[in-house]
């Protein structure tokens, strides 16, 4: 990706797109068009979940997620959708990892504040009978 990007900005930059430490800030950019926000509440971890979640951000995002997770040993994992604004099949692989580490580790996995269509990818994959799905950190009428 990185090569790719060098190619890419190259042409962009003899075009006068951007220049300087825009080049920079502009890698940065692509390359974290995902993030997460990892608070600790008791035996509780929170993951909350920012942009997209594509085959390029969702490496990063695995692996922070796992490495404060095998610190800290979490009783519930939950991941928070509210602000993913984006999700392809490597947010299904996302969920399915960490239910795998939590299984690992003792404990569940809740997934939170889903869109209506990422709600609907995710039980399409069978991903209700992983984690516990929940809208707003409640179970909605239509989940029980």
């Amino acid at each position: 990706m990185r090569e790719n990007f060098h190619k890419e900005s190259s042409i962009l930059m003899d075009r006068g797109f951007f220049s300087g430490n825009n080049r920079i800030k502009h890698w940065e950019e692509v390359e974290k068009n995902m993030s997460v926000r990892i608070y600790h509440a008791d035996e509780i971890m929170t993951a909350y979940l920012d942009g997209e979640i594509d085959h390029h951000g969702a490496k990063n995002i695995r692996e922070e997620i796992d490495e404060a997770a095998q610190r800290s040993h979490p009783d519930v994992l939950v991941l928070d959708f509210k602000e993913v604004s984006f999700m392809d099949s490597s947010g299904i692989g996302l969920v399915m990892g960490r239910y795998s580490l939590m299984q690992e580790l003792g404990g569940q996995l809740r997934v939170v504040n889903l869109s209506g269509h990422i709600k609907k990818v995710m039980k399409l994959a069978g991903l209700d009978r992983l984690a516990v799905i929940e809208n707003g950190g409640r179970k909605s009428e239509s989940d029980q």
